[in-house]
């Protein structure tokens, strides 16, 4: 597995995003990377339609193929290509705290 902060400039459905990271985060990190994402504030609801991430985002790519995408806005479950592109499948909108979302996001970008 593999998590990175990647920048999005705008996004529609199912338009192709660029995965390339700006910044991959150590692997002895990951705990406590899961560890601060779990205790962000977040307001979890179900919408049909997301609206677009913008900004830096964390990406995590699985060992299995699968992709996942945390924004301020939400997660996206995400379908890989062979030029390493991704396709989005599925919008969960968590709503994050913003301000806490941004912190964490620059804590990872200046460490």
């Amino acid at each position: 597995q593999e998590i990175s902060i990647i920048y999005i400039d705008g996004y529609s459905s199912n338009e192709v995003i660029n995965t390339q990271p700006i910044k991959i985060i150590e692997s002895s990190e990951y705990k406590n990377f899961y560890n601060e994402i779990q205790s962000l504030q977040m307001k979890k609801l179900f919408k049909m339609e997301f609206d677009t991430p913008n900004n830096y985002c964390f990406l995590i790519r699985y060992d299995n193929e699968h992709y996942c995408i945390l924004s301020v806005l939400g997660s996206g479950y995400i379908e890989p290509y062979e030029d390493g592109t991704i396709l989005t499948l599925y919008w969960e909108k968590l709503d994050f705290n913003r301000e806490d979302f941004e912190n964490l996001i620059n804590k990872y970008l200046n460490s």
